[in-house]
């Protein structure tokens, strides 16, 4: 095909109808679905498009009001066509289009690709949905409207959408999801065959027009506790009109009267599935399961039965109730101003994200820190840097118009102002070398930009100047004048991107692993809104835990790493920032911000600041700081500034130390204590008894312990375990991450200790799947050494009793195990397992296994 449409807009499934009706007249028009927009690929891009065409067409969403941007999208298809080898290159074009709930229907997309595409559709009109409901927090709502297009395309077989949009300002947030259900040459006219009324005081606000989008015999549920007699006396009068115009069926759903929030889930998505018909009903329980959480202990699951059988029955025929059974005249519309604007909220499948944003605390220290050179992104709303809109903004005037109000993938747009930058160093270091005449005053500002463009305060000093002395110049060169068109890049920018409080839940897939790995010079600050003071244990029993950013970061070992709270310390938070924007490479930032949900607004501050304080003191928030670079000054790369953690570890330490000193039988002392006249005697003292004794032992055995320990519990284990049989005698052994070995390095050793975490389904961790790999393909080589294996797990991580619980509880070190001694190793002790759900945690498993383990060795 000559012309080719290419785009990743909702609703795509229309535009592949447009090109099949194409072709069915006989025009040729290819299409383009891009997936997965970021990171983009110009080699994928240039496989899927074909070299005969002349004609591309970005098909997109309309963008913010009043922007002239180009969208992300179209950015990067410009790039990708110089990638594609063609005789001459296409033409490039752009349209744009209103989506409706759900995305781009079939005639606006019709109508955008005129006259490119002449194609006579007759639009038919899709099913669609809609939930109105109020609501502090959003997480829930999001997932479940994630989980509701997950199962409506699977059982369904239709292609599902949910979109989700919110009145922000509303003191109890206003939160609508609109459903759409594509099959083929289908697509949405804007009007619902069922509405959802969760919360019937919104009928009652006429700003919100909650049954303005109903269609002719569309149903009604409402969550209520009247009866049918009583509509007639609750509901106003304009809206009994309405329905009654609309030849409307009314569910009663009292939500509210079951306690179980599983229950009360499943209630409604049970009406909504068995109101829309399109989930069987033999697989209508698994649909619904599916939506209210997959990982359910039993007392969840019965909630979920009692529900179900609750929103069937009142979808039963003579439970439900017409609408013209109600006391209702002639519908006249209302004149009341125009229905609220309600703002999109971020939707992904899985976790879906729609957390409060950063608080103002830690926006406004950005500010008074940085001023004028700090660039702020916040992707606050999204689940990840790559595939959400997010709006942006900056301190600045020069950065606004770059994060304007429809920007996506912050830390692409970072990276080209980051390259534009290293452009302009290079423009004036290579003008500065040259033979150009340059007035001498200029020579040397430019000279001295350039010899401090990493320097904050002196890159904007003597750009400043640069700027002074270009804007004298009566006619600039060409040089010049480019040089003074990027103006804006000579003060060093402090980058910065607030993300999403979900990004922790997957480093990948949130873009935190990205910008590590790439060393670029960016600040992410990564908000914690959940209160740690109120532990969980809900969302770990669904599969919904977060992973510990710090302490994966650490390991990566590139990126500046802080945990902070700015409502407890101020001084630290200030001092981390303050190090994460000088640290020349990627700066991670673990901001504590709880969500107190039940403090009123004004009253919110107070109770983030007391919610802070507990969390700190009582040490189940760590304050730290972690940089790489100092170790180049001879200091520790970690500061702990948690004062309740720090004398813990000091108490800690003592203790260890009085062990010490009694299991050695030659301690080795603090050099002060040593040099002291009371040391003097302890030593003389010590060395008597020793040699009373018969000098010191050493143990004649080579010891090699491996962990694989993503949480850091494996390799603290690992850790002690060595240090246990050194103060022993053991004189020969090392601790490494089982990575770090081969299987041909094995060949030296005799003794080897495995402490190996669980991770995922019962996968290895990380530092350790490169070993396991090959120990799975070989054939022999280890059957000169004795083994012994210490596995860590959690027995209810998939349900309390579960199949998947007993199947993968630490089936990694189970899997180690049985293949060493399936290869002739001799296994030293039995299969050690640690169990999170211990009453003494892995501790119970693991204090036994060592005493064993180490009386063996002797």
């Amino acid at each position: 095909p000559e012309s080719v449409i290419v785009t990743a807009a909702p609703g795509s499934t229309n535009v592949v109808n447009i090109v099949k009706a194409a072709a069915s007249v006989g025009q040729a028009v290819g299409v383009v679905l891009v997936r997965a927009l970021r990171p983009w690929s110009n080699g994928h891009f240039a496989t899927a498009l074909p070299t005969t065409a002349k004609h591309v067409l970005v098909l997109d969403v309309d963008t913010a009001a009043g922007s002239n941007a180009h969208s992300a999208l179209y950015l990067d298809v410009a790039a990708g066509l110089r990638a594609v080898p063609f005789v001459s290159m296409p033409t490039l074009t752009t349209v744009t289009c209103s989506p409706q709930a759900g995305g781009i229907t079939l005639s606006a997309a019709s109508a955008a690709l005129k006259p490119q595409v002449q194609v006579p559709l007759a639009e038919k009109r899709a099913q669609s949905f809609q939930v109105w409901e109020t609501s502090l927090y959003d997480e829930g709502i999001a997932q479940r409207a994630a989980g509701l297009s997950q199962v409506l395309t699977a059982y369904g077989h239709v292609q599902a959408s949910v979109a989700l949009s919110a009145d922000t300002q509303a003191a109890t947030r206003v939160v609508q999801s609109v459903g759409t259900l594509e099959a083929e040459a289908l697509a949405s006219s804007g009007e619902s065959d069922v509405v959802v009324v969760l919360d019937v005081s919104l009928l009652f606000l006429e700003q919100y027009q909650v049954l303005r989008n109903l269609a002719s015999a569309g149903t009604v549920v409402l969550n209520c506790s009247w009866t049918k007699d009583e509509l007639n006396v609750e509901l106003p009068f304009s809206v009994r009109a309405l329905l009654a115009s609309k030849n409307a069926s009314i569910i009663l759903l009292d939500v509210h009267s079951m306690t179980s929030p599983q229950a009360q889930a499943a209630s409604v998505v049970t009406v909504l599935l068995s109101t829309l018909n399109k989930v069987l009903p033999q697989f209508l329980e698994a649909a619904v399961t599916r939506v209210v959480g997959g990982h359910l202990d039993k007392t969840q699951r019965e909630a979920v039965i009692t529900g179900l059988k609750a929103g069937q029955a009142a979808c039963q025929a003579n439970k439900t109730v017409s609408a013209s059974q109600l006391d209702a005249g002639s519908y006249t519309p209302s004149n009341a101003a125009a229905a609220l604007t309600l703002l999109p909220m971020a939707v992904a499948s899985g976790n879906a994200s729609a957390a409060p944003p950063l608080d103002a605390a830690y926006r406004k220290l950005l500010t008074q820190l940085f001023g004028e050179r700090v660039v702020l992104a916040d992707a606050s709303k999204t689940k990840s840097l790559f595939g959400e809109k997010f709006t942006g903004g900056s301190s600045t005037s020069q950065v606004a118009s770059v994060f304007g109000d429809d920007t996506e993938f912050t830390f692409g747009i970072y990276l080209a102002r980051l390259h534009h930058r290293q452009a302009l160093v290079a423009t004036v270091t290579e003008l500065v070398a040259g033979a150009v005449d340059l007035p001498s005053e200029l020579r040397n500002a430019l000279d001295q930009w350039v010899g401090h463009v990493d320097d904050a305060t002196k890159s904007k000093s003597w750009g400043d100047r640069v700027i002074q002395l270009l804007e004298a110049i009566p006619e600039l060169s060409p040089e010049l004048a480019d040089i003074y068109r990027h103006r804006e890049h000579f003060a060093k920018p402090s980058k910065w991107i607030i993300g999403g409080a979900d990004w922790s839940r997957d480093i990948g897939y949130s873009g935190l692993h990205h910008i590590m790995a790439s060393g670029e010079n960016v600040n992410v600050i990564v908000p914690e809104t959940s209160l740690y003071t109120q532990p969980q244990p809900s969302q770990r029993s669904a599969g919904n835990t977060k992973k510990d950013i710090g302490l994966y970061a650490m390991n990566y070992g590139t990126a500046y790493v802080a945990s902070v709270a700015v409502h407890d310390s101020h001084a630290q938070t200030v001092k981390a920032l303050v190090e994460a924007d000088a640290y020349s490479g990627p700066s991670i930032i673990i901001a504590y911000a709880p969500q107190v949900p039940t403090a009123e607004p004004s009253l919110m501050l107070r109770a983030q600041q007391a919610e802070s304080h507990a969390a700190v003191a009582q040490g189940l928030w760590p304050l730290f700081r972690w940089n790489p670079s100092w170790s180049k000054l001879g200091r520790d790369t970690f500061v702990l500034d948690s004062i309740k953690l720090r004398k813990d570890l000091e108490q800690f330490v003592a203790r260890e130390s009085q062990l010490s000193l009694v299991t050695a039988e030659a301690p080795t002392l603090d050099p002060a204590l040593a040099h002291s006249t009371p040391g003097k005697l302890q030593q003389l003292k010590q060395a008597m008894a020793a040699k009373a004794k018969g000098a010191g032992r050493s143990l004649a055995i080579k010891l090699l312990v491996l962990y694989g320990s993503d949480s850091g519990n494996g390799s603290s284990l690992a850790s002690k375990l060595t240090k246990k049989a050194e103060m022993r005698g053991v004189s020969s052994i090392r601790c490494l991450e089982a990575n770090a070995v081969t299987l041909e390095d094995l060949a030296e050793e005799e003794h080897v200790l495995f402490v190996i975490s669980t991770a995922g389904q019962g996968e290895m961790c990380g530092n350790a799947v490169n070993f396991w790999n090959s120990l799975k393909g070989a054939k022999g080589g280890v059957d000169h050494l004795k083994h012994a294996v210490f596995g860590l797990g959690d027995s209810h991580y998939w349900g309390k009793g579960t199949e998947d619980s007993a199947k993968y509880f630490c089936k990694s070190a189970k899997d180690l195990d049985d293949k060493l001694t399936a290869l002739g190793s001799e296994r030293l002790v039995e299969l050690g397992l640690g169990d999170d759900q211990h009453e003494n945690g892995f501790m119970g498993a693991w204090q036994p296994w060592e005493t064993e383990l180490l009386d063996l060795l002797g």
